[in-house]
């Protein structure tokens, strides 16, 4: 007698669960590789002339900044940097590019700290594009560019290699260089992370599923409760979108993007070395956004006893 409850409950533990789960996992691990990148960038030295005068051969892991100058072929970009000019090699890893603006190139309300970086960037909230090199087409000249990669010197003219560097980065961007990083770290972490392809993904195919389930559960004629039960748990991600609920899905995403503002806000105190206020940051997230996910809950738990008894009415 229960079975369609049961078979409704595990199609939604796998696409509307599972699915979801398993896109935000891939969207934190690829947010992780890209701050441990941009730091990485940010901790290896500056690539000056002097550092390769001479010498031939690998020379180690730098960091450029300049602008583009010309593009050899598909796979080479000359690069101008302060004192010389270098090939950069992209390769066939994803190119992070950063909106036209530079947020913190206008003046802080007082100082130039971290809490009125990290204002600034709050206003202008920045998307970080990740791209291959195929997508950019043709790069003005001018264009900045920050590279992270091993250099290699190539009949006299430094080579650096994104590809032969784990942990290599390329980052065009419109703006000044030593803000450059810290805007891509704010603006890499998702608005949400279990809102994602592989979550509409799930959200389909569970729909379409779950109809199926639902014509077979009405033509077996199960008991009201039994349908009721199997039909509520069969459309549980539209339940939200109905009062009174929906006021529990307002509230939560205010709480959850004020957890994301201060997770980003944490990220830039690290970056600028204070962990002290960046761990109080990360306490005050870690609470916003596990009240947010109690809310959303509660929310949907009311939604979804209105819509069992409305269905049971009408099914009676």
């Amino acid at each position: 007698m229960l079975t369609p409850i049961l078979e409704a409950l595990g199609l939604a533990l796998l696409f509307y669960v599972a699915v979801p789960l398993a896109g935000a996992f891939r969207v934190r691990s690829s947010w992780r590789s890209v701050r441990s990148r941009i730091l990485a960038a940010r901790s290896a030295p500056q690539w000056r002339f002097e550092r390769g005068a001479g010498l031939s051969g690998t020379l180690g892991r730098y960091r450029v900044e300049g602008a583009i100058e010309a593009l050899q072929g598909e796979g080479r970009i000359w690069v101008r940097a302060a004192d010389s000019t270098l090939i950069v090699e992209p390769g066939p890893g994803g190119v992070l590019v950063l909106p036209q603006g530079d947020p913190l190139s206008s003046p802080p309300p007082e100082s130039p700290d971290s809490t009125d970086a990290a204002s600034l960037l709050e206003r202008a909230d920045e998307r970080l594009d990740m791209l291959p090199w195929s997508r950019l087409g043709a790069l003005f000249e001018g264009t900045r560019i920050l590279a992270h990669g091993t250099v290699t010197i190539e009949a006299g003219v430094p080579v650096l290699s994104v590809a032969d560097a784990p942990g290599g980065l390329v980052l065009i961007h419109d703006g000044d260089d030593e803000h450059a990083l810290e805007r891509a770290l704010w603006s890499a972490r998702a608005r949400n992370e279990y809102w994602n392809p592989a979550t509409q993904i799930g959200m389909a195919a569970g729909l379409v599923s779950m109809s199926v389930l639902a014509g077979s559960t009405l033509i077996r004629r199960a008991p009201s409760f039994v349908a009721a039960a199997a039909l509520t748990i069969a459309y549980a991600p539209a339940l939200p979108l109905a009062p009174p609920g929906v006021a529990a899905l307002m509230l939560y995403r205010r709480l959850w993007n004020a957890g994301r503002v201060l997770r980003a806000r944490r990220d830039v105190l690290r970056f600028r070395e204070r962990p002290d206020e960046a761990a109080a940051r990360e306490r005050a997230a870690g609470l916003l956004q596990g009240s947010a996910t109690l809310v959303l809950c509660a929310g949907l738990a009311v939604n979804a006893t209105l819509a069992w008894a409305l269905i049971r009415e009408l099914l009676r």
